[in-house]
């Protein structure tokens, strides 16, 4: 048995040199400390709620959970949150399945901005991708908003809308180049505070050994940015998307979103190359926004030994910050090139082998009139609301966590033959209307449609990271513009068989809102789809309630969420 101990508080940070005040902390700091463990660990760890005023959990990220359903940390579904000066003990008993990179963050309202840190899960596995004595670097990547959680959710929800806009800064394992000659000090009398106070600690610096090869942990905690990552002079081999092992892939640069994760390999430069470059053993990283206007774009570093870079000025870094250094956007990316290693058990179901597809239609609506109403995301006509999970939209009936609901007695479990059979003509098979939840039972392969739909209100398209928990699931297909049997076809012959991941990309496609001239299109009209495909254990290994949801928070928090019921 290990035992760890986090304790939420709250305090203000300087990421990038001006304050974020009432920021959630783990164990004092952002990120929080690195949890490892291995295969066969059993994991109970305590967490204590030291906030003043709001409520949280933790959730395991791209952990099955399939042996500790109570312990995904989805408030109102697998427990009641952790009020204030209370504690909840998770239990985690790892297996196989569990090995790879991830993170644990809080799941409630925007705390996973600053409540975040790297989780890492071990076994004796040898992989032939990963260069014996290669040096772990874990490189966790955010984005920071001076405006606080609770401020962002209520801005989210409120009547009119108002939107927080693009991140201030973007981070690399909590650290951020600075965005302007300091700390400012309007900013800073803004919240209470004067630059004096300020702790800026400057970028993260990633100190390397020459001729040497290093496994670097990306990991996407970001709540809404969509970043691009290179680093100059260098190129990386991409081994691992969330946790899972694949066909190795050369790449000048990563684009990764929230709740993604990738492994990559680093080769570093012998000295002489770094000597005969003229570099001072200085190699920039650079950060720069994929589908989002206005973009938010940063720096870290790369150093060698005996290097010649300050990195708390601005001269190591090219002075434009608002350039592109990258390639441009490009829909899907290298999505399609990922496949599973030669002999590898995670294997994508065959198309014989599927059973049904569930179509999930999500689209940003108005739920009041005016300029500028209230909004949410919509999932098939249902706004996701994290109090209630099984509410539309802002009606809160319940006061019980779902899984102890249906371990009571006190709520009518789910049920397979009710969701296929709909009373509703509006509502398609699959979705128990009287549970609220996507049913699917042991054995049988689901294709899941994930269709992007234009903005009811304005009309444009957005990028998604749509995150499983619970659940492994295939990237089967990804297409622009109208899904039809012949373009999941098509797609499919360049993607089949993906990889086994956690968290899927849905891009924006036609009408994606960084175009100018703006391509405005007709309500209803869908921008591109994704489909993932999941086979249910036959084991009821995965029997549970599990959320399927976009894993940029602000989105989450306005409704972009179904939840999932897998049983006998």
């Amino acid at each position: 048995v290990v035992h760890e101990t986090l304790y939420i508080t709250q305090g203000t940070l300087w990421t990038d040199g001006n304050p974020r005040e009432n920021s959630v902390l783990i164990n004092g700091t952002s990120p929080g400390p690195e949890l490892r463990f291995r295969v066969g660990d059993l994991a109970l760890i305590k967490v204590f709620n030291h906030l003043p005023n709001q409520n949280t959990t933790i959730h395991f990220h791209g952990i099955s959970q399939s042996l500790s359903p109570a312990s995904d940390g989805t408030p109102m579904i697998s427990q009641w949150p952790i009020a204030p000066n209370n504690f909840f003990e998770y239990q985690i008993h790892f297996t196989k399945a569990d090995i790879g990179t991830t993170f644990y963050h809080s799941h409630v309202g925007a705390q996973i901005m600053t409540a975040h840190g790297a989780f890492i899960v071990t076994g004796d596995e040898e992989i032939s991708t990963i260069p014996k004595g290669a040096i772990e670097k874990t490189m966790l990547v955010g984005d920071y908003f001076y405006a606080n959680d609770e401020t962002i959710v209520k801005d989210l929800l409120s009547d009119p809308f108002v939107w927080p806009g693009s991140a201030s800064s973007v981070s690399l394992n909590g650290k951020s180049w600075r965005v302007s000659d300091g700390c400012n000090d309007t900013i800073a009398a803004m919240k209470g505070l004067n630059c004096d106070q300020s702790d800026y600690k400057g970028p993260e610096v990633i100190d390397v050994e020459y001729d040497r090869s290093y496994r670097l942990r990306w990991i996407g905690a970001q709540t809404l940015m969509h970043l691009a990552i290179g680093i100059f002079g260098h190129s990386q081999k991409i081994i691992a998307a969330d946790g899972k092992h694949m066909q190795p892939i050369n790449t000048t640069f990563i684009e990764i979103m929230g709740g993604q994760r990738y492994d990559t390999i680093l080769n570093t430069k012998t000295k002489e190359q770094v000597e005969r470059e003229k570099t001072g053993g200085c190699y920039p990283i650079r950060f720069e926004t994929r589908w989002r206007i206005p973009a938010t774009n940063g720096w870290a570093m790369l150093r060698y030994p005996n290097s010649t870079c300050d990195v708390k000025i601005d001269a190591p870094f090219p002075r434009n910050n608002t350039a592109t250094y990258l390639p441009a956007q490009q829909f899907g990316w290298i999505s399609d090139q990922f496949h599973p290693l030669k002999g590898s058990k995670h294997i994508a179901p065959q198309d014989w082998e599927v059973s049904r597809r569930v179509i999930l239609q999500a689209q940003q609506v108005a739920i009041a009139p005016g300029k500028t109403p209230a909004l949410r995301w919509d999932v098939n006509n249902l706004a996701y609301n994290e109090s209630d999970p099984r509410a539309n939209h802002d009606k809160v009936t319940v006061q019980t966590p779902y899984l102890i609901q249906l371990f009571k007695g006190d709520a009518m479990m789910p049920s397979y033959q009710r969701g296929l059979h709909p009373t509703s003509p509006d509502v398609q098979p699959g979705f128990d209307e009287v549970s609220s939840t996507y049913v699917g039972k042991a054995g049988e392969v689901i294709d899941v449609v994930i269709i992007n739909n234009s903005s009811a209100f304005n009309h444009v398209t957005e990028t998604h990271p749509w995150h499983f928990h619970g659940a492994e699931h295939f990237t089967i297909a990804m297409g622009i513009g109208e899904f039809t049997e012949e373009a999941f076809q098509k797609a499919k012959k360049r993607f089949y068989p993906g990889i086994a991941r956690d968290t899927t990309g849905v891009w924006p496609g036609l009408g994606a809102s960084i175009e100018k001239p703006a391509v405005l299109l007709a309500n209803n009209t869908s921008g591109a789809w994704s489909v993932i495909r999941y086979r249910v254990p036959e084991d009821d290994s995965s029997s549970g309630v599990w959320m399927l949801h976009c894993h940029w928070a602000f989105h989450q928090i306005m409704g972009m969420s179904v939840n999932w019921f897998f049983g006998p």
